[in-house]
């Protein structure tokens, strides 16, 4: 029987993340041609936990810009 490690979530720590990706993604690209997917694919989490923490990509970007 495999041992599984038990995985610590830190919220905090992944809406750091995600929001590191989004600015290098805004800051590259513009909010417009920034997409929800790539900022997800780039901070390694998926969209669906994008859209729980921040709501939507214009909440996303308000707490880029207040950062």
């Amino acid at each position: 029987m495999a041992v599984q490690k038990k995985r610590t979530y830190d919220a905090a720590r992944s809406k750091e993340i995600i929001l590191d990706a989004a600015e290098q993604l805004f800051a590259e690209q513009g909010y417009s041609a920034a997409r929800i997917d790539a900022i997800a694919s780039e901070a390694g989490y998926n969209k669906s936990l994008i859209y729980q923490y921040f709501h939507d990509k214009l909440g996303l970007y308000t707490e880029v810009v207040k950062r």
